[in-house]
Order: C-alpha cells, then structure tokens, then sequence
C-alpha cells in the first residue's frame, strides 16, 4: 500500500493565541514494502505526523493518501476502522489497556477490525506473544509487567492485523540492546512477510544500519534522505 503525503501543514496554536508550525512537508511519498527511518531530534515533528499518518490527527491541511483513499475524506468512525485494518501503530507510551491481559491486549483490535476469522484471534495473539518471548505472560496486565515488557506487547497489537503500513514511535527506547535487536528483527521481518511499508521514528544511532533508507524531520521539514547516518551519536539529543 502507498502512502502519499501533499501539501501537509500542521499548526499548533498556545493558548496565549501564537501558532507554531510543527509540520510543512510538500509532498513525500511511501512506496509499499519500504522501510524507512524517520530522524529528528525531539520537537522535530515525528510523532505529530505519525498521528497524522494514523488518522488520529487532522492536518491543518494537505492530504493523507493510501493508494487513493484519502484519510481524512473519510468520517471518525470509518477512519477508526480504516486504520485498524491498514495501519499498525507501535506507539512511544504504548497506551495498553490497564484492565486487559496482554493477550486480551492484543485480541482487541483483532476483534474490532474483524479482519480475518474470529477463531484464529487467540491462536494468532498467543502466536505473536510468542515472538517477542511473552509466551509465559498471555495472562498477565499490564501492571504485572515490566516497561519493556509492556512495550512487547505493544510491538504484538500492532502487528496483530497484518497492517500494510506500521508506524513505530521509538520503538526500542525502554529497551536494553539485546531486546531491542529481537523487537527490530520481528518487526522487519514481519513487514517483509507481508509487504507492509514500516517508518520507524527513533533517535537511536545504532538502528541507522537496519534500514536502506533515512529520512530527517527538521522543524517540520523533510530535508535530507540518505542511506548512511547523517548524525554522530554524539549529536543525537535523546
């Protein structure tokens, strides 16, 4: 699925009535089945236009297009649906539902898509638990679990409709090196098996790597693309 952003401004307004505008992109387009980091220090913009790119978020203009649907022609309830059958999101603060377990966690957006067959939910959640080496933690809330655990699970939900494209937020930040490169590795890998399009917005250096192309968010803009890291680890604001 392609994804195609025009004439995109974002403009936060502060209750003191000045305005700011956090995002000004031309045009930028996302082929299906790329992988693609997205740089910037924090205040650049990311998250703004990931919550954009999710239909979260109305741009104060321009289109969001996914191979010729645009987003926000689209109406909340429709939106909602919209991206719980296209687009995962691997949000930074993971948001999962506190009384829920983490299988139930990873259930929810199965049973509110309805993509595929009801039966296969449970068997596929536990699956994917799996895979970020939560087996044992099916039953478990998400306070019983640790932040990078519950970032585990959120990395699951995310994938657990097969989405075309995945939206990941940081998301190896409550990670220590050894899990980050499992969760990457999972994530990659899935997007390849499916052919979804992954953007993963990060300051982490070392993820530079894993991916064939860069792009860099500053203050608002999209202004450099390139396959080797633009910023030395030094110069990365955390």
């Amino acid at each position: 699925m392609n994804v195609t952003f025009a004439d995109l401004r974002h403009v936060y307004k502060s209750p003191a009535g000045d305005s700011r505008t956090v995002l000004d992109i031309a045009r930028w387009e996302v082929d299906g089945g790329q992988q693609i980091l997205l740089r910037g220090v924090s205040g650049s913009g990311k998250t703004t236009l990931f919550n954009i790119a999710a239909g979260l978020l109305a741009p104060t203009e321009g289109t969001v297009t996914y191979d010729g649907q645009k987003l926000y022609a689209l109406a909340p309830g429709e939106r909602d649906r919209f991206r719980a059958r296209h687009t995962g999101y691997i949000f930074q603060t993971h948001y999962l539902l506190a009384p829920l377990t983490a299988l139930e966690n990873v259930v929810m957006p199965m049973a509110f898509a309805r993509k595929y067959p009801a039966g296969q939910w449970k068997r596929d959640a536990r699956d994917l638990l799996g895979r970020v080496g939560l087996a044992e933690y099916a039953h478990y809330r998400p306070a019983q679990m640790s932040t990078g655990q519950r970032l585990r699970v959120a990395v699951a939900r995310a994938l657990a409709n097969r989405p075309d494209v995945l939206l990941a937020d940081e998301p190896t930040a409550a990670l220590d090196a050894g899990a980050a490169q499992t969760v990457m590795d999972l994530v990659q890998a899935i997007c390849r098996e499916n052919g979804a399009s992954l953007i993963v917005a990060s300051h982490d250096p070392a993820l530079a790597a894993r991916f064939p192309l860069a792009v860099d968010l500053e203050h608002g803009r999209l202004i450099a693309q390139a396959a080797e890291p633009l910023y030395a680890a030094s110069e990365v604001m955390a």
